[in-house]
């Protein structure tokens, strides 16, 4: 089984994220669960989302304490621990940043990825929902889901701005910078 953890806040997109990975998990014949904590439901509250992927029945129902990749939707839930929890050495930390992934490295045994989710959202028209452009740089270290994979799903599940997602995902998906060597999970 593999277990991922997003870290966000309200109105980024954060839920939609697990959905849309576990649809395309799911297209391709994995067993999935996806599921988020919250608290007050509002614009800019912490949220985290978890999803799982198996090629058998998930029996499990308890939240992602040991994620084999993290997805965090800004920088701050590095500084304040949350993003870190759990974590084991070499663990990929996927980061929306402007900044490189080398800036990162005072934080433990890590591989970190960083992508500017921000200016690439806002690029395309999708204001601050970044999601989609997450998701590309995620498909890009996950590397067992394909681009025409996550295409199909955005295509489904996306029927406002649809091209503009799909834009999101694929230069995301080109321009994630890694540190040093970063494998894929797959």
């Amino acid at each position: 089984m593999r277990e991922f953890r997003i870290h966000g806040r309200g109105g980024q997109g954060v839920m939609t994220v697990g959905q849309l990975l576990a649809m395309a998990y799911f297209s391709c014949g994995h067993f999935v669960q996806t599921f988020a904590t919250y608290g007050g439901e509002r614009r800019g509250a912490p949220v985290t989302t978890f999803v799982r992927v198996a090629d058998q029945p998930i029996s499990r129902r308890c939240d992602v304490e040991r994620p084999d990749l993290v997805m965090l939707f800004e920088p701050t839930f590095l500084a304040d621990g949350s993003g870190l929890t759990g974590l084991r050495p070499g663990v990929p930390i996927l980061i929306n940043t402007v900044q490189g992934p080398e800036q990162f490295s005072h934080y433990g045994e890590h591989r970190f990825a960083t992508i500017d989710a921000l200016g690439i959202a806002r690029a395309n028209g999708l204001g601050r929902i970044v999601n989609t452009a997450m998701l590309g740089a995620l498909c890009r270290l996950v590397g067992d889901v394909t681009p025409a994979q996550i295409e199909a799903v955005l295509q489904a599940q996306m029927p406002q701005k649809t091209a503009a997602n799909i834009n999101a995902f694929h230069q995301a998906y080109t321009s994630v910078q890694f540190s040093g060597e970063v494998a894929k999970l797959a």
